[in-house]
């Protein structure tokens, strides 16, 4: 539990969500959370959790248009 709190609030923190009216006819990317254990020297020093966005429910054309779908990075 105390991983799922961390996460939590450092989503809040970090502002990565805001809250928008549901659009009509939209499919709502649905989150999940990722569970992993941290170990060392063979034994457990950690529990982590991650929040993650299931966005392959989305359908193209329907919840977003190809040309805009993309992830700027820079280039050397």
């Amino acid at each position: 539990m105390a991983a799922l709190d961390d996460e939590i609030d450092n989503v809040r923190h970090l502002n990565v969500f805001k809250e928008v009216p549901r659009p009509n006819g939209k499919n709502i990317i649905m989150p999940k959370w990722v569970f992993r254990r941290k170990y060392e020297n063979g034994s457990l020093t950690k529990h982590k959790a991650r929040l993650v966005a299931r966005g392959f429910t989305q359908v193209s054309g329907v919840d977003y248009r190809e040309a805009h779908l993309y992830a700027p990075v820079v280039r050397l």
